[in-house]
Order: structure tokens, then sequence, then C-alpha cells
């Protein structure tokens, strides 16, 4: 807590850095995650059906289409449940 408040007053006294820069720099992060949400999702969605459709044209069945595409749903369900340790509480 105490970084929140010392960490900019120290940036600003001692290396004379605005607020402003200090706010422009803080959101860079959260810009890029917003990007690579919204990007990373719709390739995700428009390569997929290209790498399934590979998939039957070499094999001839969509069986492995299939299965690949529940392996990897299940992996990130998995990785889901890692991550989110506590449900939020309403």
């Amino acid at each position: 807590m105490a970084c929140l408040v010392f960490l900019p007053l120290y940036l600003l006294e001692v290396h004379h850095v605005s607020l402003t820069e200090l706010g422009l720099h803080a959101s860079i992060p959260w810009i890029g995650g917003i990007f690579g949400n919204i990007f990373g999702g719709y390739f995700g969605g428009a390569f997929s059906p290209v790498v399934a459709g590979m998939i039957v044209d070499i094999t001839g069945s969509y069986s492995l289409a299939f299965i690949s595409g529940g392996v990897i749903a299940g992996g990130a369900a998995l990785c889901y449940w890692f991550i989110v340790k506590h449900p939020i509480e309403e």
C-alpha cells in the first residue's frame, strides 16, 4: 500500500517525472492486454476452422479434428481451474 503512495512521490520529486507520464506508462500493459484479448480471440476463432480443415484433408476423417479440439478445450479448462482458486463471492 505504501508503494502506491511513495513511489509516485519519489519519482516526482527525485526524477522529476510528471504524474501524466506516470499514468501513461502505467496504462501501457493494460492497453496491451486489451488488444491481446480482442485480437487473440479473433485469431483463434478464425484460425481453428482452418486447422480443423487441414486435419480433415490430411486424414480424411473428422475424428482427429474433434479429438484435437477436445484436448485443447480440456487444456484450457485445466488452466482456468488452476488459475482461479476462489470464486468471487456476491
